[in-house]
């Protein structure tokens, strides 16, 4: 009986001990995880994940072309939707833009191989490419992210499709404001704007070089997470 009560009472303080522990392990665990990864933790489907140098921007907006005077003698200037997927390792990133606008010409014009008249409708499509760094003014509020890009428009009239031969330079900025949704995960509000070279010259030599754009929108940013 005195082996049993010894026996129980050393098995009860044992397991005291390891509870104790255990709780502690617990309380330190995401203290020791951002000491030795450098990185945060999230929960996900009740596991725990390592938060990644790498995140993915989707945006979603409205953006307004404002052209030189030679270009908007016949183009105009127009707004149209457009969508913008990013990169990110850190504070660099690397996005895409694509956006489609279908104008009314006002004046007639030559492109290689055809005579477009005034007021036919044409399309025009860009495709953007953008290197740059974001600046966090406010953590996880406020960002402003300088980029340069480079830029290919291309013109459609009925099924025939016109490519520059060189593509199209320029820098600008994106302001945004997070909304923080999850852990690392945000709705983002943000307006943008640029000065690009078009190289419209190419196609027609009466047509100018150079636009202004801005736009604004909303999207998505998440990071991207990882199991150690």
């Amino acid at each position: 009986m005195r082996v049993f009560l010894t026996s129980f009472l050393i098995f009860c303080s044992l397991n005291i001990f390891a509870q104790q522990d255990s709780t502690i392990q617990h309380k330190d665990f995401y203290k020791y995880f951002k000491e030795r990864y450098g990185r945060d933790t999230v929960h996900l489907g009740g596991l725990i994940y390592r938060v990644t140098d790498f995140a993915i921007d989707i945006k979603a907006g409205a953006i307004k072309y404002i052209h030189d005077i030679e270009t908007e003698k016949y183009f105009g200037n127009y707004w149209t939707a457009y969508i913008n997927i990013a990169g990110s390792y850190k504070n660099f990133f690397v996005s895409y833009y694509y956006a489609v606008s279908d104008i009314t010409i006002k004046q007639s014009i030559y492109f290689p191989n055809e005579f477009v008249a005034k007021d036919k409708i044409i399309a025009i499509h860009k495709l953007n490419t953008l290197i740059g760094y974001t600046f966090e003014l406010k953590k996880e509020e406020f960002s402003i992210a300088p980029y340069f890009q480079f830029s290919a428009s291309f013109f459609q009239l009925s099924n025939v499709y016109y490519f520059p031969e060189k593509v199209g330079y320029g820098y600008g900025f994106s302001i945004n404001k997070y909304f923080k949704l999850r852990s690392y995960r945000y709705l983002t509000v943000f307006i943008d704007n640029s000065f690009i070279t078009s190289n419209y010259d190419k196609f027609n030599p009466l047509l100018g070089n150079k636009f202004y754009s801005i736009s604004f929108g909303v999207g998505y940013r998440t990071s991207f997470f990882k199991r150690d």
